[in-house]
C-alpha cells in the first residue's frame, strides 16, 4: 500500500468515527447563551425536519436538531394575558422553548419534556415578543398552539418544510 492510500485509508477511518454531526460548535454553544438567544436572527442545522407553522399553531417534527429557530413573533399593542398549549416530546438532547421579551429577557418556559400535554400563561407587554426552539442534538417532536388575543399580532416566522 502506498504512501497516499494509507493517508486517503486513515482520513476515511477518522470520517467514519467522528460520524456525520453538521452542527457547528457556535450553534451548540448558544443552548446556553441567553444574550445570543435574544438577538435577532436564527442559527440552526436539522439533520431531518417536517411540519407546519401557522398564525396560532405550529406543529414540527425533527433530528439532529443544534441552534436557535423562532416559530413565532409576537406583536402586544398593551398588556396582554394569553395561553399557549405545548406537547414536547424528546427522543435524545436538550430542547427547550424560549419567550423572548421586548427588553431582550429570555425567559424558559418551563416544561416537562415527557410527552404530556401543558398550559402555559404568558404576560406579553407592549412591544414584539419572540417565541423561539432551541436545541443541542435534539431529536423528537414538538406541537404548540397559542390563544390569539385581541391586541396580539402573531407572525409565523418560517415554515420548516420550506427550509
Amino acid at each position: 500500500m502506498n504512501k497516499y492510500s494509507k493517508i486517503s485509508l486513515l482520513l476515511l477511518l477518522i470520517l467514519i468515527l467522528s460520524g456525520c454531526n453538521t452542527s457547528s460548535n457556535s450553534q451548540i454553544k448558544i443552548f446556553d447563551d441567553n444574550k445570543r438567544l435574544a438577538e435577532s436572527g436564527d442559527t440552526y442545522t436539522f439533520s431531518s425536519n417536517t411540519g407546519h407553522i401557522s398564525d396560532s399553531k405550529a406543529n414540527l417534527k425533527y433530528a439532529g436538531f443544534s441552534g436557535v429557530y423562532t416559530i413565532w413573533k409576537i406583536n402586544s399593542d398593551g398588556d396582554v394575558g394569553t395561553n399557549m398549549k405545548v406537547n414536547v416530546a424528546t427522543k435524545k438532547g436538550d430542547f427547550k422553548i424560549i419567550h423572548v421579551t421586548p427588553d431582550n429577557i429570555v425567559n424558559s418556559i418551563v416544561l416537562e419534556i415527557d410527552d404530556k400535554q401543558q398550559f402555559e400563561s404568558l404576560h406579553l407587554s407592549k412591544g414584539d415578543h419572540f417565541i423561539k426552539v432551541v436545541g443541542k442534538n435534539t431529536s423528537g417532536s414538538v406541537d404548540l398552539e397559542i390563544e390569539l388575543k385581541k391586541g396580539l399580532l402573531v407572525i409565523p416566522q418560517g415554515d420548516p418544510s420550506s427550509k
